[in-house]
């Protein structure tokens, strides 16, 4: 009897688990949730990462243009994106990534010719900035749907071994670092041999930001002929003293001859003689205005085209982005005429598209 009672009682319910049991579906739990959590974080902190903090990229179908009274809607034909690999005996053989993008267009006329615009990045930073963080192709593609600037090859080379280099753009004291000689050089080179580029420095412009506005500088005034429009945002004229770059205890000589703001007058003339323009801007909380203001005043003096250009904001995104459109327009607008006449028009009006 003592047996069936207990075998009566057992069978009314669940044998007792391990002890560990709800312990463990406890662990398990809270390690499921760190980890979405994780993975949630990683993905805001690499989404951040590509887009600071802005919305990502987005072009629209149409645009509408209006002309003389009247308006119409255009397609917005989209561009390329290119990667390239660029192996470079100025880098000791290294073989460094560039995004290149090609303009509306190109593919659809094959005897087309196109001007080229060098963008060299910040530091931090790297090529894809100008495209995720400043939707520089988006910018293009809009300008070139209304008819305001000419179609252009963008190419945007990376400027040292890491993300967080800092190799000034310049031609290092170290053996293998001449990031400059590796931009006028050999990406250039590449550039003209790869794509329908026009084969002259009077269709080349040369700009960026930061490190950039101050690399693009230091490039055009050392090689004059090289580049005919170029553009510094929020750059900087006088040499900083990167140990890294110029060495521990730099030379006088050095530090002059990769300061624009200095060498600049050294070859003024000829960039007098090759029309060239000078297109740069600075964010009026930025440390780096005074330099710039000396130097629109020094460019003055020299009788050297260009314009200056003080804006609200300081050395950040915020300003880089707003400012995107006006510098392919910049850019485009103090070209030359190009050689050979413009092939038709790529856009037409959207099916359905209004007419005023």
């Amino acid at each position: 009897m003592q047996t069936h009672a207990t075998a009566g009682a057992s069978a009314g319910r669940l044998p007792a688990g391990p002890s560990w049991l709800p312990k463990a579906l406890t662990v398990f739990l809270a390690a499921a949730v760190l980890v979405t959590g994780a993975t949630g974080l990683f993905q805001y902190v690499r989404t951040y990462w590509l887009y600071r903090g802005f919305a990502p990229p987005n072009q629209p179908a149409v645009v509408r243009v209006r002309r003389h009274g009247r308006s119409r809607l255009v397609r917005v034909t989209r561009g390329t994106e290119k990667t390239i690999y660029v192996r470079s005996p100025a880098l000791g053989g290294r073989r460094e990534l560039v995004d290149v993008y090609l303009p509306p267009g190109y593919f659809q006329h094959p005897r087309q010719r196109y001007p080229v615009y060098y963008l060299l990045h910040g530091s931090p930073g790297a090529p894809t900035n100008f495209f995720h963080v400043a939707d520089i192709e988006v910018a293009e593609d809009l300008l070139v749907a209304k008819g305001l600037m000419k179609p252009m090859i963008i190419v945007a080379p990376t400027g040292g071994p890491s993300f967080f280099s800092d190799t000034e753009w310049a031609n290092g004291v170290r053996k293998n670092t001449g990031w400059e000689t590796y931009v006028v050089r050999d990406v250039v080179e590449v550039v003209q041999h790869d794509f329908r580029a026009i084969p002259s420095g009077r269709y080349r412009i040369v700009g960026g930001l930061s490190m950039g506005g101050y690399g693009a500088l230091d490039m055009a005034i050392h090689h004059p002929g090289e580049f005919d429009v170029v553009e510094s945002w929020s750059g900087y004229m006088w040499a900083d003293r990167v140990p890294g770059v110029f060495g521990a205890h730099p030379k006088r000589s050095i530090m002059l001859y990769d300061s624009p703001a200095f060498e600049v007058r050294r070859v003024a003339k000829q960039l007098r003689a090759d029309h060239v323009f000078i297109w740069f801007y600075s964010g009026r909380r930025d440390p780096l205005r005074f330099q710039n203001e000396r130097f629109a005043t020094e460019l003055q003096a020299l009788h050297i085209s260009h314009s200056f250009l003080l804006e609200p904001g300081g050395h950040d995104w915020r300003l880089w982005r707003s400012m995107t459109p006006s510098a392919l327009l910049v850019a485009s607008q103090h070209l030359p005429p190009l050689p050979t006449p413009q092939a038709a028009s790529p856009y037409r009006l959207a099916d359905g598209a209004e007419r005023a």
